[in-house]
């Protein structure tokens, strides 16, 4: 049995995303976790941590819209969606 390998210079090129990302999320390890995925998998530049939802306000007031928020919906200082709604 063989295989045909393709070379690098075949493969699609992968693009970097636009912008930044916010992880909004009360769990240090959880964020950290995210963190490192997306700078190593979706290839973000930059990744914003909060630990809260006001932080996370905050963070969106001093900067140019993100390409993606994750938002935890489980947060001390928000009812389930509406964190949501305040973003």
């Amino acid at each position: 049995m063989s295989f045909q390998t393709s070379p690098v210079s075949d493969l699609p090129e992968t693009k970097l995303p636009q912008g930044w990302a916010l992880v909004i999320d009360d769990h240090p390890l959880f964020c950290d976790a995210l963190e490192l995925t997306l700078r190593s998998v979706a290839n973000f530049d930059k990744v914003v941590t909060a630990d809260s939802l006001e932080q996370g306000l905050d963070r969106l007031a001093n900067d140019t819209p993100p390409a993606l928020i994750l938002l935890d919906l489980n947060l001390p200082d928000a009812d389930c969606l509406d964190g949501l709604m305040r973003l």
